[in-house]
């Protein structure tokens, strides 16, 4: 038995991805994809914080990194803040490296044994792109970077991109 036709139901960001992913995998063998667009029941948050990885995502999908950002309103993000988890342990998370293994061994296991040995250093001071972000900086040229995206431009565009690859968009009849 063969697959010929997948339903994905649902609305906003999360059943177009699948929709598009599905069509673009499968359209070759014959499968026909439908979304059954459910009602909106409102995007949870107005952004949407791409780590690097969604990148190759959406080279998967079809669009283009600057058909992303513009049609989304992105701007880039190298790091993320993490703030209020305790007293004084504000962090941010790189998407770059941090730190470089010296003697076949990772960075993180130096930095743990010297901070336990009282070096007062964060372990994101020895990221280049988590300081950038600190200081209000980009670091240009080799750093990993991921997205903020309007939710809502995000989820037009993903659904423009459905229709454009053939999958059938219907609303739901419940």
């Amino acid at each position: 038995m063969s697959v010929k036709r997948v339903v994905v139901v649902g609305s906003g960001i999360a059943p177009a991805m699948a929709a598009i992913a599905i069509r673009r995998a499968f359209a070759r063998g014959g499968v026909e994809v439908e979304w059954i667009e459910t009602p909106d029941a409102g995007l949870l948050h107005r952004t949407v914080s791409g780590l690097p990885n969604l990148q190759a995502f959406h080279r998967l999908l079809g669009l283009s990194e600057a058909e992303v950002r513009r049609a989304a309103k992105g701007s880039f993000s190298l790091a993320r803040p993490y703030a209020g988890f305790a007293p004084g342990a504000d962090w941010w998370h790189s998407y770059g490296p941090i730190g470089r293994p010296f003697q076949s061994l990772p960075f993180a296991q130096y930095w743990i044994k010297a901070h336990g040995e009282g070096m007062p250093a964060a372990f994101d001071h020895f990221s280049r792109d988590a300081v950038a972000c600190r200081n209000g900086r980009i670091a240009p040229g080799e750093s990993a970077y991921g997205y903020h995206l309007d939710a809502a431009d995000y989820a037009e565009l993903l659904r423009a991109q459905a229709v454009r690859v053939g999958v059938m968009i219907a609303p739901d009849a419940a």
